[in-house]
C-alpha cells in the first residue's frame, strides 16, 4: 500500500514516512479505507469500482425516494378528495395550514411532517370568520392521524396545489 500511496501524492519514499510519522490526516485516511488493490485501480482507471456502484446506489435510491412520493401525493390526494365530499369548510383550515408549512419546507422531512400537520392543525386559529371551530379542527386532525401517512403528509406540504387540486399560482 505504501507504494501506492507515494505514487498517489506524488511523493518520495522518504516524504511519506515523514509525513505518516507528523500524523498527517492524508495518510492514515488512504490506509484506513483503501486497499492497496482499489489505489492501484484508482491509478490506473482514475476510478474505485467499489465507490461507483455506491454511486449508482445513492441515484437508484433517491428515484426510488421520488416514486415513493409520487405515490403518495395522488394517494393523499385521493384519500382527501373522498374525506372533504360535503366538507368545503374543513378543506379550507387544511389549505390555510398547507400554505403555511409549505412557504419553509427545509425544517420537514418524512418523519416530522406528519406529526408536525397534526400540531399546525392542532394550534390553528378557531376564529375565523367563524367557520373554523374546535370540533372541524378535531375531525381534521383525527383524520390525519388515522389515515394520511408519513410520506402522505410529507407530500401534502411540498405540493399541496396538487392534494388540493388548485391551480398553481
Amino acid at each position: 500500500m505504501r507504494k501506492q500511496i507515494i505514487q498517489m501524492l506524488g511523493n518520495t519514499e522518504k516524504s511519506y514516512y515523514r509525513w505518516r510519522d507528523e500524523g498527517r490526516p492524508i495518510i492514515s485516511f488512504l490506509e484506513k479505507y483503501f486497499t492497496a488493490k482499489e489505489l492501484e485501480e484508482f491509478i490506473e482507471t482514475g476510478n474505485i469500482q467499489r465507490l461507483e456502484e455506491n454511486n449508482i446506489s445513492k441515484t437508484k435510491l433517491e428515484l426510488y425516494e421520488k416514486i415513493l412520493e409520487d405515490n403518495a401525493l395522488y394517494s393523499s390526494k385521493d384519500k382527501l378528495d373522498r374525506f372533504f365530499s360535503g366538507r368545503i369548510l374543513i378543506k379550507d383550515i387544511l389549505l390555510d395550514v398547507l400554505n403555511h408549512m409549505s412557504s419553509d419546507t427545509s425544517q420537514y422531512t418524512i418523519e416530522n411532517t406528519k406529526q408536525s400537520l397534526i400540531q399546525q392543525l392542532k394550534g390553528t386559529e378557531i376564529n375565523w370568520l367563524k367557520t373554523k371551530t374546535q370540533g372541524k379542527i378535531d375531525l381534521l386532525s383525527e383524520f390525519f392521524e388515522n389515515n394520511i401517512s408519513d410520506i402522505e403528509a410529507y407530500a401534502m406540504i411540498k405540493k399541496p396545489e396538487v392534494v388540493l387540486n388548485l391551480k398553481e399560482k
